[in-house]
């Protein structure tokens, strides 16, 4: 994921092939926040931060024959002062 210091990027997380129960924050980042609301979790970084950053977030639920299932993503982040 690439971001804009102090700016919110956000990632939409694609259908699952059954229904996910929650998505939860497993690993915050250290330069900013994350919040994550239904499919969308939004990173925003520290204001006058650029460098890397990263998250961990998993998604849990059930697969096509309703066996559970956990998937956990880490999410890198680049963060740069401006757009170039």
């Amino acid at each position: 994921m690439y971001a804009v210091s102090g700016l919110q990027c956000s990632i939409i997380l694609r259908r699952s092939p059954g229904p996910v129960y929650t998505t939860r924050l497993l690993a915050p980042p250290k330069n900013g926040r994350v919040s994550i609301s239904g499919n969308r979790i939004v990173y925003i970084s520290t204001r006058g931060y650029s460098g890397d950053d990263r998250f961990v977030y998993v998604r849990q639920g059930l697969d096509t024959i309703n066996r559970p299932i956990s998937r956990t993503v880490e999410v890198n982040v680049k963060v740069a002062s401006s757009l170039q």
